[in-house]
C-alpha cells in the first residue's frame, strides 16, 4: 500500500504515498513525475519532489506490470490485458487497446512498443496502438524484451531470440536449455540473464553468441544488475549476492574477463558462489532412490512428479506435472503415464547420445510388478477354494516382494537421468544423502514394513 521516496545519500524518508491496494510494481520517472500502477486498478502520477498526486487513471483492474515511457507518453497494461497510452503531462488518455493481450511488461523501442503476447513477440505503433509486426515462437514462456543496437532480444522457451526491432525479422536464435527466469539486463552490448534451471548467461546481442554460461547451483536468482565492476543478484535464501569481474594482466594492461571466464581457478570470482551453492543437481544416487521408494512407496509419486516438473522447465515440454501425478492413482491411466515418462527419458538420452535403457524391458517389468499385487489379490478371492491355507498366507509376502522390486526399474531410469544431468552439470555430483524429512519417511517406512511383513512371515509357521 505504501510508496516511499528516500534521500539517496542519507536514506532519510522524504515523503510517502498510500494507495488503496498493494503496489506490486516498480515506478518509472519522467519529467519529474513518478509513474506506477497499483492493485486497486489506478495508475498514479506523483510529483517526484513532494509526492503530491498530479493525476490518476482508473482502469477497473489491478496493474501488475512496470510502465514504459516514450516522449510525453506513458504506456501500461492492467490484469484485463488492456494497453493504455496516456500523456505524462496531464494524464489524458490517447487510446486504449483491448485487442492484443500482453503477457509481459511493455518495452519502448522508439515509436514502437514491444511486449510478449501468448507465443508471440508483438510490436505496436506507439502513436496509434496499431500492430506493426509480430514474431512467433514455440513457447508461451516469453521474457520481456530488451533493446540494443536496433535488436530486440527476448527469451522464449529454451531459446533466446534476436529480432530486428523495426520489422521483427529474425536475426539469430540461441539455445539456452531453459527459459529465462526473469527479465534480461543489458550492459556493454551483452544481455545477462538467469534461467529456471539456475543457469547464468551472457549473450552478445548483435550476434547471439554465448559469451559464457555458468551453473549457479540450487538458488533461484533474480534478474541480474550489471555494471563494469559488479554483478548483483538476489537469491531465494534471502541474500543479495555481489560478485566482481575477474581481471588478468595482459600486455601491460588490465583486461576485463567476464564471470565464469577467469584465466586461473584461483582467480575465479565464482568460486565463493560455488561454495555456497548446493553440491548436487537434480540427480540422485540410485541406492538412495531405492531406499526411499522401497521403504516409503508414496515417494514414487514424488519421483514421477519431480521428473515431469524438471522436464517442463529443462526441455520446455508442456506436460502438466501436477495433473499427471494425480493421474498416477487412476488404474490403467497410471500405466500409460509411467510408460510415457520412461519414453521421454529414453528418447532424450538417445538424441543426446547418452547410454540409456531398454524401453520395452523397463516398461514391461515395471508394469508387471505394479499389477502383480492386485492380480494376486483377485486370485485369492476367486480361487480361494483351490488354495491351501499355507498358500493363502504366502500371498501377502509375494505382494510385498513385488512392491519391493518395483523401485529397481525406477533405478534403471534414474541412472539414465543422472547421465543426462551429469552431461549438463558435470561439476554437480548426484545427491547421496538424506534430508531430515526423508529420514523421517524412512523411519515410518521401516515401521510399516515391520507391522505388515513380520506378522505375515510368522503366520507361515
Amino acid at each position: 500500500y505504501f510508496f516511499y521516496a528516500l534521500d539517496a545519500n542519507t536514506g532519510e524518508k522524504k515523503w510517502e504515498f498510500v494507495a488503496d491496494r498493494p503496489i506490486l510494481v516498480s515506478p518509472v520517472v519522467s519529467s519529474a513525475m513518478v509513474l506506477f500502477g497499483s492493485e486497486d486498478g489506478n495508475f498514479h502520477s506523483l510529483d517526484s519532489a513532494s509526492g503530491t498526486e498530479k493525476w490518476r487513471i482508473e482502469t477497473g483492474r489491478g496493474i501488475n506490470t512496470v510502465a514504459t515511457v516514450f516522449n510525453d507518453l506513458v504506456f501500461f497494461t492492467n490484469r484485463k490485458g488492456s494497453i493504455y497510452c496516456a500523456r505524462v503531462s496531464d494524464g489524458a488518455i490517447e487510446y486504449v487497446e483491448d485487442g492484443i493481450k500482453p503477457s509481459t511488461q511493455l518495452v519502448s523501442a522508439g515509436e514502437l512498443i514491444l511486449f510478449g503476447s501468448g507465443t508471440k513477440l508483438v510490436a505496436i505503433n506507439a502513436l496509434t496502438g496499431l500492430k506493426a509486426w509480430e514474431h512467433g515462437t514455440a513457447s508461451t514462456q516469453i521474457a520481456p524484451p530488451v533493446i540494443a543496437h536496433g535488436i530486440a532480444c527476448f527469451g522464449s522457451g529454451n531459446y533466446l531470440y534476436g529480432v530486428d526491432a523495426a520489422d521483427g525479422t529474425l536475426k539469430w536464435e540461441t539455445m539456452t536449455g531453459s527459459p529465462p527466469k526473469d527479465g534480461l539486463a543489458v550492459f556493454d552490448g551483452f544481455a545477462y540473464f538467469t534461467t529456471l534451471d539456475h543457469g547464468f548467461f551472457a549473450v552478445e546481442i548483435e550476434s547471439g553468441d554465448i559469451l559464457f554460461s555458468h551453473d549457479l547451483g540450487r538458488f533461484s536468482h533474480t534478474q541480474p544488475a550489471v555494471n563494469d565492476e559488479w554483478i548483483l543478484f538476489g537469491g531465494d535464501d534471502h541474500n543479495l549476492y555481489g560478485y566482481p569481474f575477474a581481471t588478468k594482466k595482459a600486455d601491460e594492461s588490465l583486461e576485463k574477463v567476464p564471470p565464469g571466464m577467469a584465466f586461473a581457478p584461483e582467480d575465479d570470482p565464482w568460486s565463493s558462489l560455488n561454495a555456497l551453492a548446493h553440491p548436487y543437481s537434480i540427480a540422485q544416487a540410485p541406492w538412495r532412490l531405492f531406499v526411499l521408494a522401497f521403504l516409503f512407496p508414496v515417494y514414487e509419486f514424488y519421483w514421477f512428479y519431480r521428473n515431469w516438473r524438471h522436464w517442463e522447465i529443462e526441455r520446455g515440454a508442456h506436460v502438466r506435472p501436477g495433473l499427471r501425478t494425480l493421474g498416477m492413482i487412476v488404474p490403467v491411466l497410471n500405466y500409460y503415464l509411467a510408460y510415457d515418462q520412461f519414453r521421454m527419458v529414453n528418447e532424450t538420452a538417445r538424441k543426446e547420445k547418452v547410454k540409456s535403457f531398454s524401453l520395452f524391458l523397463v516398461t514391461t517389468g515395471y508394469l508387471s510388478f505394479i499389477a502383480l499385487p492386485n492380480s494376486l489379490s483377485w486370485l485369492a478371492i476367486f480361487f480361494k477354494e483351490d488354495f491351501s491355507e499355507w498358500q493363502l498366507r504366502v500371498i501377502p509376502i509375494l505382494q510385498s516382494v513385488a512392491l519391493a522390486l518395483v523401485p529397481l526399474f525406477l533405478v534403471v531410469v534414474q541412472r539414465t537421468n543422472n547421465r543426462l544431468w551429469g552431461k549438463k552439470y558435470p561439476s554437480s555430483p548426484p545427491r547421496d544423502f538424506f534430508t531430515a524429512g526423508e529420514k523421517m519417511m524412512i523411519a515410518l517406512g521401516c515401521l510399516y514394513w515391520a507391522i505388515t511383513l513380520i506378522p505375515a512371515i510368522l503366520r507361515l509357521f
